[in-house]
Formats: C-alpha cells, sequence, structure tokens
C-alpha cells in the first residue's frame, strides 16, 4: 500500500490536501469524497481494502475540513465544492486515461457526488454513495430552517455547532473514541454549507428518475444522522439504474461497522460489475 500526499490550489485559490492510496496494477480508480467535519485519512482501512483487489482510492480534504485550507465549515457557494471535485477527477483521468473512475461520496459527500453526476457525467464511469445526506434522518425544527434562510443572505459564513453525536456513528466504540479525539475532526458548519446541502439535496431527489450514471447507493437502517427513507425514494425514482442496499441494524458509517468487511465486499462486487 502506497501512500502519497501533495496540494492543489482550487479555482479560487485555496489549498486543498489531496491524498492517494495505489494499488498495484490498478483496475479502477476510486475518487473519494468525505463526510461533514472529517477528512480524507479517516478512510485508510478501506483505502488498503481496494488496494488489495487493485484499485487506487484517490482523496482530498474538502475545503474547510482537515488539512485543506478555507474557513472550517465553509464554502462561498455549491459549485465552488464542485469545481473542487472535478479538479481532482481531471488530474486523475488525466494520469490514468484507460482506467475507468469510479465517483464514491459519503454522507455530505454522498450528496456532493450525486449532484456531480446530474453535472458532469462524462469524466465517471458509475457513482457509489455512502449514506448520502440527501436528507437528514431528522427534521429541523421550521424556525431554525427559516433563520438559517434569512441568515444565508446577512451572514453566509457565519458557522454553528452542528451538534453531532459522535456515538451515532457506529456501534463501534472505539471508532466514536477516535472521532471525538481526532484534532483534524470539528463540529462547525456554515449559515451557507447547511443551506447549499439543504436545499442540493432535495433538489438531487426531486430529479432522481434523471440521474444518468449507474449507482450504488447503500444506508444503514438505523442511521439517525441521515435518512435512509431518503435513499429509498432516490433509488426508487431511478429504477433499474440504481442498486439499493439497506443494511440492517447498522448506524451512519458502515464501512466503520462490525460488518464493514461485508459492506467493502458487496461495495466491490458492484464496482466489478461496472468495470468488466
Amino acid at each position: 500500500m502506497s501512500e502519497k500526499t501533495w496540494n492543489m490550489k482550487s479555482q479560487d485559490g485555496i489549498d486543498l490536501f489531496c491524498r492517494s492510496w495505489e494499488g498495484e496494477s490498478p483496475r479502477a480508480n476510486i475518487v473519494l469524497v468525505h463526510g461533514h467535519g472529517e477528512h480524507s485519512l479517516r478512510y485508510e482501512h478501506m483505502a488498503a481494502f481496494y488496494n488489495q483487489n487493485q484499485i487506487s482510492v484517490i482523496s482530498f480534504d474538502l475545503r474547510g475540513h482537515g488539512k485543506s485550507g478555507g474557513k472550517r465549515g465553509h464554502t462561498p457557494n455549491y459549485d465552488a465544492m464542485l469545481n473542487d471535485i472535478e479538479d481532482v477527477i481531471d488530474n486523475v483521468v488525466a494520469e490514468s486515461p484507460a482506467v475507468p473512475c469510479i465517483l464514491y461520496g459519503h454522507s455530505m459527500g454522498g450528496n456532493l457526488v450525486l449532484n456531480y453526476g446530474f453535472r458532469n457525467p462524462t469524466n465517471v464511469k458509475a457513482v457509489v454513495a455512502s449514506s448520502p445526506w440527501i436528507k437528514l434522518a431528522f427534521d429541523p425544527p421550521q424556525s431554525k430552517i427559516m433563520m438559517a434562510k434569512l441568515l444565508n443572505g446577512i451572514f453566509p459564513a457565519m458557522t454553528l455547532g452542528s451538534g453531532l453525536d459522535a456515538s451515532l456513528l457506529s456501534h463501534d466504540k472505539s471508532v466514536c473514541s477516535k472521532y471525538q479525539q481526532d484534532p483534524l475532526v470539528h463540529d462547525l458548519i456554515s449559515v451557507r454549507m447547511y443551506n447549499e446541502m439543504y436545499n442540493h439535496g432535495l433538489t438531487a431527489l426531486e430529479n432522481a428518475a434523471k440521474f444518468p450514471l449507474p449507482l450504488f447507493l447503500f444506508h444503514g437502517s438505523e442511521d439517525q444522522l441521515t435518512s435512509p427513507a431518503a435513499s429509498t425514494e432516490f433509488a426508487k425514482k431511478m429504477g433499474k439504474k440504481a442498486t439499493l442496499k439497506i443494511w440492517e441494524g447498522l448506524y451512519h458509517e458502515t464501512h466503520n461497522e462490525a460488518e464493514k468487511q461485508e459492506v467493502f465486499a458487496e461495495t466491490l462486487n458492484w464496482i466489478n460489475q461496472q468495470i468488466m
């Protein structure tokens, strides 16, 4: 397992911290987009699995996250984040034009990769969305939604604590403990970031029937952070081009549950079908 790290400048001047785990004679490249508040290094164990199966994993810390620049938990707009993903994909495809590219996103990253699929389906082979933030698993109070809309036009970069309960990430207490102690993890989300994710999650769901790429969409049935029902609805609207898996009893980070090897294996099986 060979890891490389480098910095890439975004289109609006933000330093993005990138890393890759390269498999031997890779049959595919996974471009991985992590979730809100976390960072790419939390997926090292997953990358090791794919490397063992001749698949490379390329990731980066989203702006405002991990070792990347930008105000913590903030984006000036949604397109800036899609541009970052596109630049990483373009670099991967330019370096390995004959190797199929799979776009993989977890949680907030799932929201982003779904919307990226609508925007530019030509440079990726297929999309994997893990516990995507299409909708939250709970309905925020209407008063908070209205306040967020108001502040979005006045103080868009204002950040608040997300209130995420780390114990809901996984049944594995060591995973939750490491998350809480990780100096690169934060719980900040700006008014603009929240509004962009909320709105684009709904827009993606409304247009799910038009999603142009093969999609593997999976969720833990007991996810209390993002909505398994929304994932089910998205897949239903897509029809035969979507493959849905609801992992019974699992929490938000299915890749960090005791059953993670099963999650990896089923995802690999689906990816293999796309690149045959």
